[in-house]
């Protein structure tokens, strides 16, 4: 039985591991310094722990609860099920599997977060292990809040660029203040029951100073939320503090609740307050965006109510996308498919990101569902927010426990983040503690007849070892494979350096190599066709068309692995249009304008509402001598233009 204690605080020591690094790590020298690396540490970690997980229960750790019979994982088994369905028959189910660059948000980072949520709700079914959670997780806000600080103070060492507020090492303050939305919920529940522990006559200074350092940490996080001057966060921290208060009172006698309320209240006020304190006016500049003003400092400086306005428009050109075919309506277009599907939905196209780029999510948490997973899939995820709330209300009903406090906790916690995604997005490190709020919550709701611990540890039969060495091993022989997205991403962002600096030839022989470490992402075989185009363009005769072939295979492959970006073509089409002019050898001007054109057809099924498909199409046409067709393709692209 040692062997079954030491995988089940491996497991244990893993998911406290992974609470502390997850949310501090970035990687500064890749070409996205925070997506890929975050989920190349939470898919290595959960590969670890549930194998380490799977194992002490092969060996019989007790205790030994029957997961099988809890209703909570049981829902969240039916979402996997329901999410693995959706990948299968996505339109670009490599993509969904692994998740796309910039969001790393596939089937795999799901399946880790399910990982940590299983092995989650058989730990903490002991109290003290879900004590040692719930301070793995603060500790773990602690560096990301302390570096958010120095930002906010003008210390940054590292060079973002124009973030509008602190974003510490999320790299978006957007991104960041949904991570602390989440986290606030556990500094809740820490502060009101470390109060009540101080409010106790046998108190000791241990306890008062904890209650300190909780409540210091409560107010840097709804402070740090406010600096970021996004409105969802800030929504979303107002509605989990009262929530908390709500289920937090439930029991309590009706001066006791009042004070709970009051409580609440000073706990906004003082917020407000520091935020002012901190950075004068800029402090309540989120308030003033719920009034229209735009961001202090941002780049792209309009009204915030245009963005909202976005906001309705992307939603409702969103909604109906998925009822074109019954089988979208039932499972989706496939998990990290928004951006291909909204480029369909004129509403979406025509209406710009405030922000600048496309629309790759709804912004929406339950429409970007209805996206990715259908039908089945917004009953697979209401269905799990329904039996965790419907049983943290129950729990919190009891009162007076500090299992009462942490259900209120969990309750609010998930209804500040189902605000705060209403008008965002998940991420890797939010997804994955909305996971762990729902783990929390399911061990809170064992009950004997469900957990049916077995009160004497049985014998180990030696197949069962075996099995759990066999798990052991294949975890670790799928490290490599896991961490093999962070690794290109490493040498892509070498290759997007040197193409800062002029080197093309370097710049994409180094994106070939990132792109074979990660065979599904577009971006690197398409930033080294750019870079062989960009210096092809500069060699004479022959040997810049070997250049230019070398642009178009990578181009070629871009497309293949992202078929339905919608500038994919449209980059090919492009190439064979340069190609043509510069008097080719290798092939006929012809031949060329003829690919271009096939590439363009293509490239306006994939976007068909983008004025700027339209217009280089248009330029194709006049080349080829097709008068009327260039012109009706221009007008069709100063009309789309003229609709933005």
């Amino acid at each position: 039985m040692r062997a079954a204690v030491l995988t089940r605080g491996l497991a244990e020591g893993l998911l406290l591991l992974l609470f502390v690094a997850l949310p501090a790590v970035f990687n500064p020298l890749g070409s996205e310094p925070v997506d890929p690396i975050k989920a190349g540490i939470l898919r290595c970690l959960a590969a670890l722990i549930g194998a380490a997980w799977v194992s002490s229960r092969l060996l019989g750790a007790a205790p030994l609860t029957n997961m099988g019979a809890h209703p909570v994982v049981r829902a969240a088994l039916l979402l996997l099920g329901v999410t693995s369905l959706s990948v299968v028959l996505s339109i670009n189910p490599r993509l969904s599997f692994f998740g796309t660059y910039f969001r790393e948000m596939g089937w795999l980072t799901f399946a880790a977060a399910s990982v940590v949520l299983l092995a989650g709700a058989d730990l903490w079914s002991e109290a003290a292990r879900r004590e040692r959670a719930v301070t793995a997780v603060l500790i773990g806000a602690a560096l990301p809040c302390a570096y958010g600080v120095l930002q906010q103070l003008g210390r940054d060492p590292i060079p973002w660029g124009e973030l509008g507020g602190p974003a510490s090492s999320f790299g978006s303050p957007t991104f960041f203040g949904g991570y602390l939305v989440v986290v606030a919920a556990f500094a809740l529940y820490r502060v009101a029951a470390n109060a009540q522990s101080v409010a106790a006559a046998d108190a000791g200074y241990r306890t008062t100073l904890t209650y300190a350092a909780c409540l210091v940490l409560l107010l840097i996080i709804a402070t740090l939320i406010t600096l970021t001057t996004i409105r969802g966060p800030l929504v979303g921290l107002v509605s989990e503090v009262l929530a908390f208060a709500l289920a937090a009172s439930l029991r309590l006698p009706r001066r006791m609740r009042r004070l709970a309320w009051m409580g609440a209240g000073a706990l906004l006020g003082v917020t407000l307050g520091l935020s002012v304190a901190v950075a004068g006016g800029a402090g309540v500049q989120v308030l003033g965006r719920f009034l229209g003003s735009a961001r202090e400092g941002s780049i792209y400086p309009v009204s915030s109510f245009l963005s909202v306005s976005d906001r309705l428009s992307v939603w409702s050109a969103a909604l109906p996308l998925p009822l074109t075919e019954p089988l979208r309506a039932l499972v989706g277009f496939g998990p990290e498919m928004q951006l291909p599907v909204l480029e369909h939905a004129a509403g979406a196209v025509l209406t710009t990101p405030t922000e600048g780029g496309q629309w790759d999510r709804a912004h929406d948490l339950l429409i970007d569902t209805w996206l990715t997973g259908g039908a089945l899939g917004v009953i697979g995820l209401l269905s799990v927010l329904a039996v965790v709330g419907r049983g943290m209300w129950r729990v919190a009903r009891q009162g007076g426990s500090r299992e009462a406090l942490l259900a209120a906790a969990v309750l609010a916690g998930l209804v500040g983040h189902v605000v705060e995604a209403s008008f965002a997005f998940e991420t890797v490190v939010t997804s994955t503690l909305l996971w762990v709020l729902v783990a929390l919550g399911a061990s809170l709701m064992w009950r004997p007849a469900a957990a049916g611990p077995t009160p004497h540890p049985r014998p180990t039969r030696p197949h069962r070892a075996a099995f759990a060495g066999v798990a052991m091993i294949a975890a670790i022989l799928l490290l490599p494979v896991l961490w093999a997205p962070v690794v290109a991403d490493n040498v892509f962002g070498r290759a997007t350096r040197a193409e800062r600096l002029g080197a093309f030839q370097t710049a994409a022989q180094r994106a070939e190599a990132a792109a074979a470490w990660a065979p599904w992402f577009e971006e690197m075989p398409r930033t080294a066709g750019l870079s062989w185009q960009q210096l092809g363009a500069q060699r004479p005769g022959q040997e810049g068309e070997l250049l230019l072939a070398r642009a178009e295979r990578q181009f070629q492959e871009a497309v293949r692995r992202g078929p339905y970006y919608p500038l994919g073509n449209l980059r090919l089409a492009r190439l064979y249009l340069a190609w043509a002019r510069r008097s080719p050898v290798t092939r006929t001007p012809a031949e060329l304008l003829g690919q271009a054109e096939q590439a363009c057809a293509l490239a306006l099924q994939d976007g068909p509402y983008l004025p700027r498909t339209w217009q280089d199409c248009a330029e194709i046409s006049r080349e080829r001598g097709q008068t009327g067709e260039a012109a009706a393709r221009a007008e069709r692209a100063r009309q789309l233009g003229a609709q933005i």
